[in-house]
């Protein structure tokens, strides 16, 4: 009997397996269906792929640096103003990652105008001479910071509405909606910014 009621609760009607089958094709429209099963394959490679040894490396130098920044911004939150602590690790992390463009046009790196590519135009990008294992370096130090900024993600709204439980819930879900459209239209905007 109980087998019987866990199945029929969990059963999915055929009409939402062929709405979600009919959205999850949508974007494959216009290619065959050999087409289409190779661009999965290949979208899948490369989401697998670039998941190598090096950025492996790279991602948990990033992640224990952010475990460190938090440590350490927790001890220093006790003796400055977590406003000041939070405006100082916002700006060392976004110096340390506009550092690394500065320093790839500095060393000869450079990016195509807008029409690179189009109306038989020759303009290339070039690698700056930089070695890119410095990119662990940025990596880690960007962790640090970003650690921090984490961490008083976590602390100002106590300091701003207090510890009413309800009142800070309200808060974070006003917080990620505006962190959430902030993203997306940075995304969407993304190519007629660079």
């Amino acid at each position: 009997m109980k087998k019987h009621l866990l199945r029929s609760s969990l059963s999915i009607s055929p009409t939402i397996v062929s709405s979600m089958t009919s959205f999850l094709m949508r974007p494959f429209q216009g290619f065959s269906r050999e087409e289409g099963k190779n661009i999965a394959f290949y979208i899948g490679g490369i989401m697998l792929g670039y998941t190598g040894e090096l950025w492996t490396a790279a991602q948990s130098l990033n992640l224990v640096a952010q475990c460190v920044g938090s440590l350490l911004v927790g001890s220093i939150v006790k003796r400055f103003t977590t406003g000041r602590l939070a405006a100082i690790c916002i700006i060392i992390f976004g110096f340390t990652i506009l550092f690394m463009p500065i320093l790839e046009g500095a060393t000869g790196g450079s990016i195509p105008g807008n029409d690179a590519g189009l109306n038989g135009s020759s303009i290339r990008s070039t690698w700056g001479s930089w070695t890119p294992y410095l990119i662990y370096l940025f990596f880690t130090i960007a962790g640090v910071f970003h650690g921090g900024i984490e961490l008083m993600r976590r602390v100002i709204p106590a300091e701003i509405v207090g510890g009413d439980a309800e009142k800070l819930r309200h808060m974070d879900s006003l917080v990620h909606i505006f962190y959430e459209v902030t993203g997306t239209i940075g995304a969407l905007f993304s190519p007629y910014w660079m």
